[in-house]
């Protein structure tokens, strides 16, 4: 919880800060309202959504609790903003699912299958899905079976499979290609996958200069 509100603080901080860089008159904030996703504690399903408004500097914690009377579910890996399809999706690594909600929080659907197994993050490109997919652990706690999945959203089904290296982290979708980023358990990061979309395989693999996830 301490993690979650600290970003709420930076975010106040950094608004502050701008502001005071230039006279109130030329400050344009664009945002309407901004999510602020709670991971949650692991095993609480306790993940939820609040929502900040730069202007009137309100927080709302619970805005997905009041409209659903529930937490989301536990560890809330990431959320995707989706503007095209008015929805949001909600990465949950600790339920092995991904709940679709609308863009005021209601909760629509859940994506959820036997393959599911530790998600890390989602990108969408018209009505398919990919999902980047930890897998499971053996023995030694090493992943042995890292894969990104293709879904159907029509049905929310899982159509496809795309085998890749281990810790598959945030995706990033261009010019019909799927940037896939690779993390080490200790959260750097060294290489960048690029799928090619008509044939879901992987076109190059490139090394980077190892750093800490953002």
């Amino acid at each position: 919880m301490t993690k979650n509100y600290s970003i709420l603080i930076n975010l106040i901080l950094a608004l502050f800060i701008f502001s005071s860089c230039q006279d109130a008159e030329d400050i344009k904030l664009k945002t309407a309202g901004v999510y602020v996703y709670h991971e949650g504690a692991f095993g609480s399903n306790n993940a939820t959504i609040g929502n900040y408004d730069p202007e009137s500097l309100d927080y709302n914690p619970s805005l997905y609790r009041g409209q659903n009377s529930s937490f989301i579910g536990d560890v809330q890996q990431n959320i995707l903003v989706d503007n095209n399809n008015d929805r949001i999706y909600s990465v949950l690594n600790g339920s092995n699912s991904i709940d679709l909600m609308t863009s005021n929080l209601k909760s629509e659907a859940k994506i959820s299958f036997p393959e599911l197994d530790k998600p890390r993050d989602i990108a969408v490109l018209n009505d398919v899905a990919f999902i980047a997919n930890w897998g499971p652990y053996n023995e030694n706690f090493a992943l042995t079976n890292s894969e990104i999945f293709v879904v159907d959203l029509s049905t929310n089904e899982l159509v496809d499979r795309i085998e890749t290296q281990e810790y598959p982290e945030h995706l990033f979708i261009k010019n019909n290609k799927l940037i896939v980023s690779h993390a080490s358990f200790d959260g750097t990061i060294s290489e960048i996958s690029i799928i090619n979309l008509d044939n879901l395989q992987i076109e190059e693999t490139l090394e980077v200069p190892s750093s800490h996830r953002k």
